[in-house]
């Protein structure tokens, strides 16, 4: 089974003004929409278009949780299983008009007794399992988060990040499954600019595997098997919103049904681009599109 965590999801308002954008008169909308936003939550309907069942954990509260349920429960494959705090989830304003505006809010203080319950839910993940915490950890549950990454790895609970640069680092000994990051969070990392290096010295520190966007036309993979680099055709107008959630699903999703990983950095890339080119999240039908059409990757380190 796949549990992803989002630790601070968010109500997404969408609001698209009538152009132009004001910042001093009345801006009005044409329309309006909410949705379930946080990384995680992406990642786990991403499995769930591809038929995946999956189980999502993090914190929701408030009066915006039963609303924010709401979406999550119109998924056939998601099984919710989050803890309730007492504060909001977080609402995070997305303004849509002549240039776009995005206000993120905070979030919710979660209690430690709100921890601890979370915590009992874990006791459910077995040996074997994945364990997928994508998205910003706020910064008084990064102790917490980072012990409950350790005590998973112990238990042979297969991990993958896809987090704050601090919390990565700090998780490295667990010796995750799979960790994606971007090009400019490799290079912080490892303080270094040679990107086949920089992933070098990930795999070395004992994490299974790396993958690294470096932006929408080149995406590396680096395991114990070889560093490659996979080339995307240059296309205009492509949705990059939620596109290495897609990718994260994607190549989890070829590991479950008995790919090896570079067959899985392939489905990573499919599931991208199918979400790159849609107007949401990928579905199954253009994933498969997509990874038929996809060029062939190309090893970049010494053999």
């Amino acid at each position: 089974m796949i549990y992803t965590c989002t630790v601070n999801p968010s109500l997404d308002y969408y609001l698209k003004v009538t152009p132009p954008l004001s910042d001093s008169g009345i801006n009005r909308t044409e329309n309006e929409d909410f949705n379930a936003g946080g990384k995680g939550v992406n990642v786990s309907i991403v499995l769930n278009n591809l038929m995946i069942p999956n189980v999502a954990l993090g914190f929701l509260g408030g009066f915006t949780k039963d609303y924010y349920l709401s979406f999550i429960k119109k998924y056939t494959y998601i099984e919710p299983l989050f803890t309730t705090i007492n504060e909001n989830t977080r609402i995070n304003l997305k303004i849509l008009s002549d240039h776009s505006i995005d206000i993120n809010a905070k979030g919710p203080h979660v209690s430690d007794e709100e921890f601890e319950r979370f915590r009992k839910r874990l006791f459910r993940i077995y040996p074997g399992d994945i364990f997928v915490l994508s998205g910003n950890v706020q910064n008084d549950l990064f102790t917490r988060m980072s012990e409950v990454i350790h005590e998973l790895a112990l238990s042979d609970i297969k991990i993958v990040l896809d987090t704050n640069e601090e919390l990565l680092k700090n998780c490295f000994d667990a010796k995750p499954f799979l960790v994606r990051l971007t090009k400019n969070d490799l290079q912080s990392i490892t303080a270094t600019e040679d990107t086949v290096v920089a992933i070098r010295k990930l795999v070395d520190l004992g994490i299974q595997n790396v993958l690294v966007h470096g932006d929408d036309r080149e995406v590396f993979l680096g395991s114990a098997s070889g560093i490659y680099v996979l080339h995307h055709e240059e296309k205009e107008g492509l949705n990059t919103t939620g596109m290495d959630d897609s990718m994260v699903a994607g190549f989890l999703y070829a590991i479950q049904k008995g790919a090896l990983p570079l067959e899985a950095f392939r489905y990573a890339n499919a599931a991208g681009m199918a979400t790159a080119l849609g107007d949401g999240l990928a579905d199954r039908r253009v994933t498969e599109e997509c990874f038929a059409s996809m060029n062939k990757e190309e090893r970049i380190d010494e053999e």
